[in-house]
């Protein structure tokens, strides 16, 4: 995290000194700014230097920069950020420089999770385990990230027996790499893999996966295992507590932008709100995640959607959709934590 820590003191000067390089045509040295900072810094919820390597395309591209694949890995991160159809392009077009010798690509593996977490955010989950079992029968970094992305992905298509078989393997394999991102990953999936069988378990691994990427500043990863520790909470824990991790990683990936995940995180409480039985409101904060391909890998959705139809009835359920299906994203952030807020001083509420 050291190589982090310096290019987040150093954010404006890179930013000055991508945009002297882009002024002077410098596209080599653009293009290595824009790469790597992208993809170092991306693990603190800071997605600006995403668009300076998605800008950088077109030209790196026309000119045949040998950093190209890297900057187009960079560029597929815009998946986060709400660009899935770009993402995909991106992804493919680096996955296929990886073996042309006139490029220098990034490490084997990174390109092909940049496809699938693309294809992923497109509603394609099983592409996402086609890949990453691709890469586990690789080796290296490649199949570090094969092993937890298959530890991810496998629990929510409902076959989380696979991923518990998989997950002593993959959290130690990771581990021994010292890598804390990939490592904060394996956490993630770790908890994932028992949380249907042992919540207890999982919910104190995935504490322990917060307290460690606060100790690494693993942001991104902090508010992703913050929501699924709240998903956890809501279902087998304190419905308050939960409320409360919702509201925290909500908060973070709206800072960063982060709408691939921040889709999720309005959707996962919404779940716990139909629960508890607030309907409209969770008919509403779903509402405000109906624009994004990726709210629908969150556990429950449907059959809370289902549940809010019977209660409400049919028109006011699509009512309250509508209503939050119109919200702009900094709307629907503003309403779904001052709902979350005045939920959790009622006890009576959050009690049921």
């Amino acid at each position: 995290t050291d190589g982090v820590d310096y290019l987040e003191r150093n954010f404006a000067n890179l930013r000055t000194g991508f945009r002297w390089a882009v002024h002077l045509d410098e596209l080599a040295a653009a293009t290595a700014i824009a790469a790597h900072t992208a993809l170092m810094i991306f693990s603190r919820q800071v997605t600006e230097p995403i668009r300076w390597a998605e800008e950088l395309v077109p030209a790196a591209t026309a000119a045949e920069v040998a950093q190209l694949p890297r900057l187009l890995v960079a560029a597929s991160l815009c998946a986060y950020t709400g660009n899935v159809a770009d993402a995909l392009r991106h992804s493919e077009l680096a996955m296929q420089l990886e073996r042309d010798p006139r490029y220098d690509p990034d490490e084997y593996g990174m390109a092909s999770i940049g496809h699938a977490n693309a294809r992923l955010f497109n509603g394609e989950p099983e592409r996402w385990l086609e890949i990453c079992r691709e890469l586990a029968r690789s080796t290296g970094l490649a199949r570090r990230i094969g092993l937890v992305g298959l530890l991810n992905g496998l629990p929510g298509l409902g076959r989380g027996d696979e991923a518990r078989a998989i997950a002593d393997e993959a959290l130690t394999t990771v581990r021994q790499a010292g890598d804390p991102f990939w490592g904060s990953f394996a956490l993630l999936g770790y908890g994932r893999a028992f949380a249907d069988t042992d919540p207890a378990k999982a919910l104190r691994v995935l504490r322990e996966a917060v307290e460690y990427t606060r100790e690494h500043r693993m942001t991104f990863w902090e508010a992703v295992i913050t929501r699924e520790a709240a998903s956890i909470e809501g279902l087998h824990g304190d419905p308050a507590t939960a409320l409360d991790l919702f509201e925290q990683a909500i908060t973070s990936q709206h800072r960063a932008m982060n709408v691939a995940h921040l889709a999720a995180d309005l959707a996962s409480p919404a779940v716990l709100l139909a629960r508890l039985g607030a309907s409209e409101i969770a008919a509403t904060v779903y509402g405000s995640t109906t624009r994004y391909g990726s709210a629908n890998r969150v556990k429950g959705l449907r059959q809370a959607c289902a549940d809010l139809g019977t209660a409400l009835g049919p028109e006011q359920f699509g009512e309250c959709v509508a209503r939050g299906a119109a919200l702009g994203t900094t709307d629907a952030v503003h309403h779904a934590v001052e709902q979350i807020r005045t939920l959790r001083a009622l006890p009576q509420t959050v009690g049921q």
